[in-house]
């Protein structure tokens, strides 16, 4: 059948389909002109079958969903066709109307109520792009967990939805979100540091920082400083000594 890379197999046999009903569905994919093997996996391991597939495959495109990646991720949510339907009308009014987005809103287990109130404590937010939306939407967090976290990365200086969706996004918790942005804070000021000291061409000195040795949770961060600082000291001496040999 072509379909050889393992992580697409497997997808398919996480699905309790006989060999026979595989071969069927994967030549009525390719009669529909979904013909990549990821795309076929994704809308194997739903739990449509052969003829509710091929109805919402063309209800899909009916409806304005040329991209095949869209259609295999709404059909891999294992929604029924009147659900879709209404869905898509739902998000159109609340002017979510790309394809992408509408087709990672259904691919989540969110329902109608969820997504509609959702949607309104974002936009109350500050949070009105459609990907932006579609991004929060799609993870697995809650609605006080996401209206909680917004308001934890404003704090921290985090107020672009680029951003905050994509944290939003990850799998990351608050404490781990918290030390993330404290160690980018960290190194952005090492690295203000470096850049002074390639300017001036002072000497640089390694010292262990008391505040990393009374705060063990930022031992890491103080290591990787340290390299940081070590690493550039050795390509400012080794650059002295090239000029030095050249003079001579």
């Amino acid at each position: 059948l072509g379909i050889t890379e393992i992580s697409h197999i497997a997808l398919i046999l996480q699905m309790s389909r006989g060999e026979a009903e595989i071969k069927n569905f994967a030549t009525t994919m390719r009669g529909l002109g979904i013909t990549e093997n990821y795309h076929i996996a994704l809308i194997l391991q739903s739990s449509h079958d052969d003829e509710k597939i091929k109805k919402l495959t063309t209800t899909l495109r009916g409806l304005g969903f040329t991209e095949n990646y869209h259609i295999a991720l709404i059909l891999h949510s294992s929604r029924g066709e009147m659900e879709i339907k209404r869905l898509i009308g739902v998000l159109k009014e609340l002017g979510i109307t790309k394809g992408a987005h509408i087709a990672l809103i259904l691919h989540s287990s969110r329902g109608e109520t969820e997504i509609k109130r959702l949607i309104e404590t974002l936009k109350e937010l500050g949070i009105t792009s459609g990907t932006h939306i579609a991004l929060i939407l799609h993870s697995s967090r809650d609605e006080t967990e996401i209206k909680r976290l917004i308001e934890v990365l404003k704090e921290l200086d985090i107020t672009e939805g680029t951003n905050i969706s994509q944290i939003l996004y990850s799998s990351r918790t608050e404490a781990e979100i918290k030390k993330l942005i404290e160690l980018k804070k960290v190194i952005a000021r090492e690295k203000s540091k470096l850049c002074s000291y390639i300017i001036s061409r002072s000497a640089i000195i390694i010292r262990h920082n008391s505040y990393f040795r009374r705060n063990p949770d930022f031992n890491i961060q103080a290591r990787f400083v340290i390299k940081i600082r070590v690493f550039f000291s050795r390509r400012s001496q080794s650059k002295n000594k090239n000029k030095h040999q050249n003079r001579k």
